[in-house]
């Protein structure tokens, strides 16, 4: 009527289990919440010694007490370490499918219910999850206990089976938080109460009213815990949970993609955890805009607070200066320029990038004053559109987008373009060249002034095809199209 089960287990024997929970479709284990004064904590892994058969593993004399199984220390470990092991090794002979904790009341006093005069709290609370060691974990934590070997050993024998995560920063507790269950159960056995002091959370990257405009970036700043440390950051979009990391080495950054909210105001709430789940929040109130992000941004006056992506890095122009870079939609239909607070990015064009900063106006040209910016993976690079020379810059987005003084065609400034025609003149850092579409110029030249920077002008005369960014300049009079390139590269010979 059993089965023998013979896997790699942390003690070295064969385990015997009845065929019934050996064969069965699906097992289900039920334990009830409680401390333990030879495991510090019994949940769903302690109870995989109730399926071990008593006649097999009873103590002489007492069929009910499974001693050769729970006590006997012939392996060399002593009796806390062989209830650790030995959890761990039943529950490998035959993992369960779904755990489910009664948390309805806390036991304090287990298993001899002494002493008598100690309150058993009301919890009021179902713990259940397929993975028994992160259900076991949270349980322990609901507890007030930390999970750690010295602590509640069987967790982490479990977990160094392979039988799942002790770890809480990679364990998505859905329903109540830990904090709203949590009672502090006295230290009993080995297990021992961990710390209650939520982690200190300084502020977020994001300010309150920020506009989003297709992705968010969060990340908290000023936050610390001694102990017993950081272990993840949660975003919540009103109170839904949308993003969680666990890795220090990104400062617990999240982030967001506007899918199928609705337009206008909502709460952003970020949650900072400590490795009790000891918890801090912080919120904010977002705006969200839906479709293109770049149209959405555009239609927003100056001023504005903005999370923009994901867009396309187009690339970096120190023919303006060495701060500014530009993004496009994948199409290469929408541009932005963009000024960051330190130097310009060095990343590859096609890379998906967000970015975060208040719009404004500079010589007729929207652009994004940029305080931060993250990169999401390698994209498709932008392929640049052909124009005539007179279709650069175009004509007003919108009221808070202009375009170029006489304008021909739809507003493109800040896209990839590509343009030619045979240069006609030099300046210190520019050239003009003309394809004859240009009829009102300036200073008398009828052409296209192409901003190059310290890079090497062509000859006058000689006839190039230029790749670059469609920009504009307001020389006083009027706001003139211009091409800025990124590199020597974006200027063909013919």
């Amino acid at each position: 009527y059993v089965t023998q089960i013979t896997k790699g287990f942390l003690i070295n024997r064969r385990y015997f289990i009845p065929n019934a929970v050996a064969q069965c479709d699906v097992l289900i284990r039920v334990p009830v919440l409680k401390n333990h004064d030879l495991a510090g904590f019994t949940g769903g892994l302690k109870l995989a010694f109730g399926i071990a058969p008593s006649d097999i593993y009873h103590y002489p004399g007492l069929d009910y007490y499974k001693w050769a199984l729970l006590h006997q220390q012939s392996w060399g470990y002593n009796e806390l370490e062989t209830n650790a092991r030995g959890m761990a090794d039943m529950t490998l002979c035959r993992p369960p499918d779904l755990v489910v904790i009664d948390g309805l009341v806390g036991i304090t006093t287990g298993p001899t219910r002494e002493p008598l005069g100690r309150a058993n709290p009301y919890m009021a609370c179902i713990i259940a999850g397929k993975d028994v060691v992160a259900v076991d974990t949270i349980a322990a934590l609901a507890c007030g206990y930390k999970t750690d070997v010295n602590s509640i050993p069987g967790i982490v024998r479990a977990r160094e089976l392979g039988l799942g995560t002790d770890d809480p920063g990679k364990i998505e507790v859905r329903g109540y938080h830990v904090k709203d269950i949590r009672r502090w159960f006295p230290a009993y056995g080995c297990a021992d109460p961990g710390d209650q002091t939520p982690p200190t959370l300084g502020g977020l990257t994001v300010p309150d009213g920020v506009h989003v405009c297709g992705q968010l970036t969060v990340a908290p700043t000023g936050f610390y815990d001694a102990n017993p440390g950081i272990c993840k950051g949660e975003l919540y979009i009103d109170g839904i949970l949308q993003d969680s990391n666990d890795s220090s080495a990104n400062g617990y950054r999240t982030s967001w993609l506007v899918t199928n909210q609705s337009e206008g105001a909502h709460t952003l709430t970020y949650t900072l955890y400590d490795k009790m789940l000891n918890e801090t929040s912080l919120s904010r109130t977002i705006y969200v805009h839906r479709g293109d992000p770049l149209l959405a941004a555009q239609a927003l006056p100056d001023g504005t607070a903005v999370s923009l992506g994901t867009v396309i890095f187009t690339g970096a122009t120190p023919a303006i200066d060495g701060n500014t870079f530009f993004v496009s939609s994948p199409d290469g239909l929408r541009g932005l320029r963009v000024r960051y607070g330190g130097t310009a990015p060095s990343l590859t064009p096609g890379q998906k990038i967000a970015v975060y900063g208040t719009l404004s106006t500079n010589g007729g040209q929207r652009y994004l004053n940029c305080t931060s910016y993250t990169v999401y993976g390698m994209g498709d690079p932008v392929k640049p559109r052909y124009f005539q020379n007179r279709f650069l810059g175009g004509a007003d987005l919108n009221a808070y987008t202009p375009g170029v003084s006489n304008p021909v065609g739809p507003y493109n400034l800040g896209c990839l373009v590509k343009t030619s025609g045979r240069v006609i003149d030099h300046g210190s850092d520019y050239f003009f060249i003309t394809d004859g579409s240009i009829t009102v110029g300036r200073d008398g030249i009828n052409g296209l002034k192409v901003k190059c920077g310290s890079i090497g002008k062509p000859a006058i005369g000689s006839y190039v095809t230029v790749v670059g960014l469609s920009c504009c300049e307001n020389d006083g009079s009027a706001v003139r199209r211009m091409l800025v390139v990124r590199s020597a590269s974006d200027i063909i010979s013919q």
